[in-house]
């Protein structure tokens, strides 16, 4: 790679080349300044090479990636790849043509010498030591352009009437001068900084695997699809190509390992209670399930990540374990403001919403209340109710819009077929 006297190096160089071939014209010389700095029509036969656009190289604008590691760790040295856009003008008297005989000459050069070669870096690094400070050689000693893998092209660009009036009017109040222009690519900057370098490989391990993508299609309970999915019920994943090497399974944001007994090609099942899902690991809610492919890759053998399904969505209910009402304000036929304290199952989450819901069960009067945000995850949870006749209410709860379930009268009678618990009193 080179450093960053590698775009300096080839201006110098392509400097060089056109000087070359200017001996065409006695005493014309080359510059390399910005065109307003001149004077279009000057009497003195002169060449200009501007640096007028610097764009990154396409192809190899993410060759290096990435440089770092995860952490930040330096591996190797980023390098930039740059192509240049020079404009050459030539001025001299227009009478005698002397600009388009500099011109004639410089492109001859060119096409005759369309790389910058080693030994033309060599010669500025020869020049350096003894070049007078209005040279630019004097300060390229440290330039190592020619380390670089890459050669340096020079070729010229094809610029229509618009874009080269579009160029010269970035000049202002520049009159044109007859010109060319020529691309230099790719030139590679690299940093110098120094990577730390990483250990050998020691042992290498090839792969060859059929891609075998598992697919989830549903998901719900043992006893039917119907049937609502409660914590501690055994769900049945079904689909195709479910059993892999390792097969695990992600439910929400945890991952299980099922019993092997319990993984077939078209189900998989698992209880969502514990020992498979540690205490406070599931939320009500809509969750999602994935199956999840390990591969054993290594040497010794590690599980690694291997191929992942389709996640389907459920729901998952909260139970309602116990109710109470505390701080209840008002008296006689007055309406009531209490806190009811609810606890369900799965836990609620801090971040969850939860609504309280009660129905009077004589009928009539329906209530909803929302429960305060809450700053860490809180069971019970407290929710306030307020301006509540006094009676016997049905109690159910939505955390993230999944409802408890409210039991249903089977005994046979005049209450059959009607919901009669859970319940709560507000005295």
């Amino acid at each position: 790679m080179s450093n960053s006297l590698a775009i300096a190096t080839t201006t110098v160089v392509l400097g060089d080349v056109v000087q070359s071939g200017l001996g065409a014209v006695t005493g014309a010389n080359v510059t390399n300044v910005r065109p307003g700095e001149k004077e279009n029509g000057a009497l003195s036969p002169e060449a200009n090479v501007f640096l007028y656009q610097v764009t990154p190289n396409a192809a190899l604008r993410n060759a290096d990636l990435p440089t770092r590691t995860a952490n930040g760790v330096l591996r190797r040295r980023p390098q930039l790849g740059l192509d240049l856009q020079y404009l050459i003008s030539f001025y001299g008297d227009e009478a005698i043509l002397e600009p388009q005989r500099l011109l004639g000459g410089a492109v001859s050069a060119l096409h005759a010498r369309p790389v910058v070669t080693g030994s033309a870096i060599q010669a500025i690094l020869d020049a350096s030591a003894v070049a007078d400070p209005t040279d630019p050689r004097r300060y390229l000693g440290d330039t190592d352009l020619n380390e670089q893998v890459e050669r340096v092209s020079l070729t010229p660009l094809a610029l229509n009437l618009e874009e080269l009036s579009k160029l010269w009017s970035t000049f202002f109040h520049v009159p044109y001068a007859l010109s060319v222009a020529y691309e230099a690519s790719v030139v590679l900057v690299e940093a110098q900084v120094t990577p730390k370098p990483a250990l050998p490989v020691r042992l290498g391990n090839v792969y060859v695997l059929p891609i075998e993508r598992p697919l989830v299609e549903s998901v719900a309970t043992e006893t039917g699809p119907d049937e609502p999915i409660l914590a501690g019920t055994t769900i049945v994943v079904r689909g195709a190509r479910l059993r892999g090497e390792l097969t695990r399974l992600r439910v929400g944001e945890t991952i299980i390992e099922p019993a092997v007994e319990e993984v077939g090609e078209t189900e998989i099942r698992a209880t969502l209670e514990p020992p498979l899902f540690p205490p406070g690991t599931l939320r009500a809610g809509v969750q999602g399930a994935q199956v999840v492919h390990l591969l054993e890759l290594g040497t010794p053998s590690a599980p690694h990540r291997g191929f992942e399904s389709n996640v389907a969505p459920f729901v998952l209910r909260p139970t309602l374990t116990s109710t109470s009402v505390t701080n209840v304000i008002g008296s006689g036929t007055a309406p009531r403001s209490a806190t009811v304290t609810v606890v369900a199952d799965p836990p609620i989450g801090k971040g969850q919403r939860v609504v309280l819901l009660l129905d009077e069960v004589a009928g009539g009067a329906s209530h909803s209340f929302r429960a305060p945000t809450r700053g860490s995850d809180a069971d019970p949870v407290g929710i306030l109710v307020e301006n509540v006749t006094v009676g016997t209410y049905l109690v159910h709860v939505q955390v993230d819009g999944a409802e408890t379930l409210l039991e249903v009268e089977t005994t046979p009678g005049p209450d059959l077929g009607r919901f009669v618990s859970p319940t709560l009193t507000i005295p």
